[in-house]
Protein backbone atom coordinates (compact mmCIF):
# COMPACT_ATOMS: atom_id res chain seq x y z
CA UNK A 1 0.00 0.00 0.00
CA UNK A 2 3.02 2.23 0.29
CA UNK A 3 2.48 5.89 1.11
CA UNK A 4 -1.30 5.45 0.79
CA UNK A 5 -1.33 3.47 4.06
CA UNK A 6 -2.50 5.84 6.78
CA UNK A 7 -2.77 2.94 9.24
CA UNK A 8 -1.49 -0.44 8.04
CA UNK A 9 -4.10 -2.10 10.24
CA UNK A 10 -4.09 -5.06 12.50
CA UNK A 11 -5.67 -8.51 12.66
CA UNK A 12 -8.79 -8.78 14.76
CA UNK A 13 -9.60 -11.37 17.40
CA UNK A 14 -12.67 -13.54 17.79
CA UNK A 15 -15.76 -11.79 16.52
CA UNK A 16 -19.47 -11.97 17.32
CA UNK A 17 -22.45 -11.18 15.15
CA UNK A 18 -25.18 -8.79 16.29
CA UNK A 19 -28.47 -8.89 14.41
CA UNK A 20 -32.19 -8.41 14.94
CA UNK A 21 -32.22 -12.01 16.19
CA UNK A 22 -29.73 -11.20 18.95
CA UNK A 23 -26.07 -11.99 19.59
CA UNK A 24 -24.30 -14.95 18.00
CA UNK A 25 -20.96 -16.31 19.24
CA UNK A 26 -19.97 -17.61 15.79
CA UNK A 27 -18.12 -15.56 13.19
CA UNK A 28 -21.16 -15.16 10.96
CA UNK A 29 -21.36 -15.50 7.18
CA UNK A 30 -18.61 -12.98 6.39
CA UNK A 31 -16.30 -12.49 9.37
CA UNK A 32 -14.06 -9.45 9.40
CA UNK A 33 -10.49 -10.51 10.12
CA UNK A 34 -8.54 -7.25 9.89
CA UNK A 35 -8.42 -3.76 8.46
CA UNK A 36 -6.20 -1.14 6.84
CA UNK A 37 -6.85 2.57 6.39
CA UNK A 38 -5.68 4.17 3.14
CA UNK A 39 -5.76 7.67 1.69
CA UNK A 40 -7.30 7.70 -1.78
CA UNK A 41 -9.04 10.15 -4.09
CA UNK A 42 -12.19 8.01 -4.01
CA UNK A 43 -13.57 4.51 -3.76
CA UNK A 44 -12.22 3.38 -7.14
CA UNK A 45 -8.72 4.55 -6.17
CA UNK A 46 -9.00 2.78 -2.79
CA UNK A 47 -10.06 -0.45 -4.51
CA UNK A 48 -7.09 -0.17 -6.86
CA UNK A 49 -4.71 0.29 -3.91
CA UNK A 50 -6.22 -2.73 -2.16
CA UNK A 51 -6.00 -4.90 -5.26
CA UNK A 52 -2.32 -4.07 -5.69
CA UNK A 53 -1.52 -4.90 -2.05
CA UNK A 54 -2.28 -8.60 -2.42
CA UNK A 55 -4.82 -8.37 0.41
Amino acid sequence: MGEAAINPGTPLGKSRTVSADGLSEDDGDAPMNGYSIVRAAGMEAALEIASLSGA
